[in-house]
This record gives structure tokens, sequence and C-alpha cells, in this order.
């Protein structure tokens, strides 16, 4: 059994006249909690240059879709208007150019449900089976 206790602490971007400021006001959050490595997942906001530089090698980025196919916000909804057989996350460290950036991991499956689930659906179901393959879970149900 595992379990993660997190302590939350909310930088809302709204609240920030700049993306220089509210990156800085993540990486300052991030340093006061001693934060080694930042692993990201939903996370639907471009960092800005100076903040991916100062992370460099720290930031991983967890993709809902298997890039560079399938890139952006709206990823799975793309996946299914584009009948793809199969579709799948990415793991791989940020940059500051987009898209330039070693993939680490491809975590790929069928369509065969495609139907059951929304594209918001489809966006859950691979974090947590990423999460599952990550942890190396020999048996999970639902």
């Amino acid at each position: 059994m595992y379990m993660i206790i997190i302590d939350l602490q909310v930088v809302n971007h709204k609240e920030y006249s700049s993306r220089a400021e509210f990156d800085d006001r993540v990486d300052s959050v991030l340093r006061e909690y001693g934060v080694s490595q930042v692993c990201m997942a939903g996370f639907m906001r471009v960092l800005g240059g100076s903040f991916v530089r100062r992370w460099e090698g720290r930031l991983l980025n967890i993709h809902p879709a298997l890039l560079p196919a399938f890139r952006g916000a709206h990823a799975h909804r793309d996946v299914l208007a584009a009948n793809a057989p199969v579709t799948g996350a990415t793991v791989h460290f940020v940059a500051v150019l987009p898209f330039l950036f070693p993939f680490l991991s491809y975590i790929p499956f069928l369509h065969g449900f495609r139907a059951a689930f929304s594209p918001e659906c489809m966006t859950s179901l691979l974090l947590v089976l990423f999460i599952i393959n990550l942890m190396d879970i020999s048996s999970v149900s639902f």
C-alpha cells in the first residue's frame, strides 16, 4: 500500500500581473518546501523560459497523449477525432522550446473502449494508469 501526504499550497495565476511574477512565486514556493523534482500532470500553463532554465533536468510533465502526434490542451478530443487506434501518455522533461525535449516514457493502450469514455475521462484514466505503471503495482481494481 502506498500513501502520499501532500501539503497543499495554491498559487493562482490570476493573482499575478505577468507570467514572470507567477513563475517567480511558484519557484519560491517550491524552494520554500525543499522540492528537488517537479512532476506535472494536468498543469495547463506554459512556464516561462527563466523558470524552466532554473529547474532544468528536474521538471517532468505527464502529457495525456502520445507526443508529438497529439499536442495541446485537447489531446484526447483530437485523438478521438482522428480515430487513432492507440492512445496513451507521454512522460518528458520540460524544455524552454516546446517539443524539443527528451521523451522518457510512452504508455500506450488500445482504443477498444473509446465509446465508453469522454476525452476528460480518458485523460484522467491515462494519468491513473501511468501512476500505476510508475509504482509497478501488480494488481489494481477499479
